[in-house]
């Protein structure tokens, strides 16, 4: 995708159209994967506080590592090979239940504005589809 952001774009305006989207969003960052940003339709949808954000995904969530998401977590990073889920079954501890999720999702890689080559971290865009 051609890439026709003004660099004069201010910080405070991504930060607005991210927080207000429509849409679940999440930046995870680092090989640690950090929950560096979430908007509130995703904490919404992870059944989650503000608290999660700066912590470990797969502290906050370690229900995900035994349905293999730290495989394809690490498959993006490190690879940059994107993931795309489509009425995605997970199990997750949403507002301390643990029950079967459905989700459309896709995880893409980040990559840092000074090295185009360098992935930072991985992009989460997704919506809730259980019945």
């Amino acid at each position: 995708m051609k890439n026709i952001l003004p660099s004069n774009v201010s910080y405070e305006s991504l930060v607005t159209l991210f927080s207000q989207a429509p849409v679940a969003l999440s930046l995870i960052m680092g090989d640690n994967f950090i929950i560096h940003t979430a908007n509130p339709k995703i904490l919404e949808l992870w059944g989650k506080d503000e608290l999660c954000i700066g912590k470990p995904l797969f502290e906050i969530f370690p229900e995900l590592k035994s349905q293999g998401f730290e495989e394809i977590f690490n498959n993006v990073y490190k690879k940059g090979e994107i993931f795309k889920g489509d009425k995605l079954s997970i199990f997750l501890n949403k507002y301390d239940v643990y029950e079967e999720h459905f989700f459309d999702f896709i995880y893409s890689p980040v990559y840092n504005s000074q090295n185009s080559s360098e992935i930072i971290g991985v992009s989460v865009v997704a919506t809730e589809v259980t019945d």
